[in-house]
């Protein structure tokens, strides 16, 4: 008498309940923290890309949304406080009342102060600042090159000016 061939267990993934699901997001993002961003192309926004169930699972899950950085970088004369501020809006919404991990990184040139110094930033920071009972983490780096003028840099009060870049 011939038996049948044992049948293979296949699980889809989105077969999995929303718990298990959730946590696996989890994983993922802390074994890359690099991935807690407010860009697409990472962090949570882009398993919400996957499919509509991911975008129902990460978007309620609050820890996804507990860590975020807005800003530029060292390598970036690129500011866009517009989509700093909804990004942080978003984070912080999403993330209910998780305790809060949050880098504010901006580096700047004479070109990009204004910038970074519109209306929208004091904005950012009132967001930031306004979930303080929240903090679990809180980095802010503000880096402007600014360009002195000549009577600045010979103003006999200061006893001198000296420059100092990172």
């Amino acid at each position: 008498m011939m038996q049948a061939p044992p049948r293979k267990s296949s699980v889809h993934i989105n077969g999995l309940a929303r718990e298990l699901l959730s946590m696996i997001f989890l994983h993922y993002l802390a074994s890359n923290p690099r991935l807690s961003t407010h860009r697409s192309s990472q962090g949570p926004l882009l398993l919400g890309r996957i499919c509509s169930r991911w975008r129902t699972v990460s978007t309620s899950t609050s820890d996804l949304w507990s860590s975020f950085s807005v800003g530029s970088t060292l390598y970036s004369s690129v500011i866009d406080n517009s989509k700093d501020l909804n990004a942080t809006n978003l984070w912080i919404l999403r993330s209910g009342t998780r305790p809060l991990s949050v880098r504010v990184t901006y580096f700047t040139t004479p070109s990009t102060l204004a910038v970074l110094f519109g209306e929208k930033f004091p904005q950012i920071i009132l967001a930031v600042v306004s979930q303080s009972w929240r903090w679990k983490r809180i980095r802010m780096t503000i880096l402007a090159y600014l360009t002195l003028t000549a009577e600045c840099m010979n103003c006999p009060s200061t006893g001198g000016i000296r420059e100092q870049y990172p």
